[in-house]
């Protein structure tokens, strides 16, 4: 199968559901929620020729990180030992936000949260960009414009549902600002900075969390079912935080005032929301955000006991990110100290795996005409000959069909978004 449309990419399901055709074309298309598989262009004119060669229409194609993913450029000065695994690294930390308050709200260290106020109060962006609940639907997510320490930290916090924060790229058009989004969000940010003039302008820096997939809606809705939880009734919905590694807590209103369940990480995660990733989760070789200023992630190699209120590991990929993060400590928002080189290797083995698995599934796809993004600059036939034995080479190549299979990769997705009659296929 040929991509030569944007709504190629979410039929083939490659939609990373990033927001960024939204941006280039805001006319032209809007993002809608798929309850099955995640935020996903739709058109906002019935029968929109988008193969058109509208100039908007062919900017988002350009853009899109479902149809490839730029290669990470190698900064003077990086740790080449590191790069085959996990993309440019030029410093290696581990630190927290030294706001209590923000340290234990937050999903780890508080690391992005507290970069995005520095940058703010220090006036050296007028707002950030990134992804909060949304107030009146606790299930899903909004992108927001956050221009005061106040709503960045109340924000803070891992969000595992759907979320599109590079529709908010449009605030660059007349504010400067810095993003914070999932590795995809910021591949499509690198793209944008290379043909649109006001992002390459206007962005101060580029902040990736580092992801192991996106759960769909409907992974939610499963966690809140195994809470017991009143989705009709939901007020507040929270995935992980208020300690390390933290609880998914939900609270609804109930006729006598308001109830709350909780679980733990790995029930929350572990058991529930991550057997909802999409497609394009499985077969993406950027776990930790290869394509920003700085990573943040997770610290799991340190054993954590319920009195923890977290640490991260900080990724520094570039000039920018290193200039930001001295001059954030040398502020007294983050306390950092430096990390080993095997340090992401030691917290985080799942993702090392993960892009040694990612060569045969795109493998098996090309065999069967199936389309597939093309990952640039990214050894990963390398990888996935190094990493594994070949015991493990046959069977992720076995795994590979049964993904497939699985995913039904074969036939058209059909596409309803929450509350339309038409399928996104039938509106273009």
């Amino acid at each position: 199968m040929r991509i030569n449309t944007l709504f190629d990419v979410a039929e083939a399901q490659l939609c990373c559901g990033c927001g960024a055709c939204a941006f280039a074309a805001p006319d032209k298309i809007e993002m809608k929620q798929v309850a099955n598989h995640g935020i996903r262009p739709f058109p906002k004119s019935a029968g929109e020729e988008a193969g058109s060669n509208d100039y908007d229409l062919r900017t988002a194609f350009l853009i899109c990180p479902g149809i490839e993913l730029p290669k990470a450029q190698k900064p003077e000065g990086h740790i080449e030992s590191l790069y085959l695994h996990w993309g440019p690294v030029l410093e290696l930390w581990e630190g927290y936000a030294t706001d209590d308050a923000l340290r234990f709200r937050a999903s780890s260290g508080g690391i992005a949260s507290a970069l995005a106020a520095y940058f703010i109060e220090e006036k050296l962006a007028d707002g950030v960009i990134h992804t909060r609940m949304k107030p009146d639907k606790p299930l899903q997510n909004e992108t927001v414009f956050s221009r005061d320490k106040e709503s960045i930290y109340s924000a803070a916090g891992s969000r595992y549902a759907p979320a599109s924060p590079c529709e908010g790229l449009s605030y660059l058009r007349d504010h400067s600002g810095i993003f914070i989004g999932k590795p995809c969000d910021n591949a499509a940010v690198t793209m944008a900075k290379q043909i649109i003039p006001d992002v390459a302008k206007n962005l101060k820096l580029s902040i990736s969390i580092f992801c192991a997939g996106t759960p769909s809606l409907n992974g939610t809705k499963e966690m809140l079912k195994r809470m017991n939880a009143d989705e009709s009734s939901l007020i507040d919905l929270r995935y992980r935080g208020h300690g390390w590694p933290g609880e998914a807590t939900a609270v609804w209103k109930t006729s006598d005032g308001r109830k709350e369940s909780k679980l733990t990480y790995q029930e929350s995660w572990g058991e529930v929301l991550q057997k909802h990733r999409s497609w394009r989760c499985y077969i993406c070789p950027d776990r930790t955000g290869e394509q920003a200023d700085i990573s943040v992630g997770d610290a799991w190699h340190r054993k954590h006991e319920s009195t923890d209120i977290g640490r991260s590991l900080i990724v520094v990929r570039s000039e920018a990110g290193r200039k930001a993060l001295r001059s954030a400590c040398e502020a007294g928002y983050i306390a950092a100290e430096p990390a080993a080189h095997d340090a992401l290797d030691l917290s985080q083995p799942s993702l090392r795996q993960a892009r040694a698995k990612i060569w045969p599934r795109q493998f098996v796809c090309g065999l069967l005409g199936l389309a597939r993004p093309e990952f640039l600059g990214v050894n990963l036939l390398r990888v996935w000959r190094e990493e594994l034995s070949w015991k493990d080479k046959i069977r992720t190549i076995l795994g590979a069909f049964k993904a497939i299979r699985k995913n039904k990769l074969r036939e058209p997705v059909e596409l309803i978004p929450e509350g339309a009659e038409e399928s996104i296929q039938e509106r273009w």
